[in-house]
């Protein structure tokens, strides 16, 4: 599993249109399950948090 994942992948795996993948991202980041870590506004990538900490207790 990647713990980085885009809205381009998000839309592939959902089958969802771009601005219903952000939506889903921006509502992962509220609910703490995505962080957003390249603070641009296009082409964000983010980290799945529970990735490192469930690995690195």
């Amino acid at each position: 599993m990647n713990p980085l994942v885009t809205i381009k992948e998000i839309r592939r795996v959902t089958g969802v249109s771009n601005a219903t993948a952000g939506r889903l991202a921006k509502q992962m980041i509220e609910l703490g399950v995505l962080s957003e870590i390249t603070g641009y506004a296009r082409n964000q990538k983010f980290l799945y948090k529970d990735y490192f900490s469930s690995a690195h207790p």
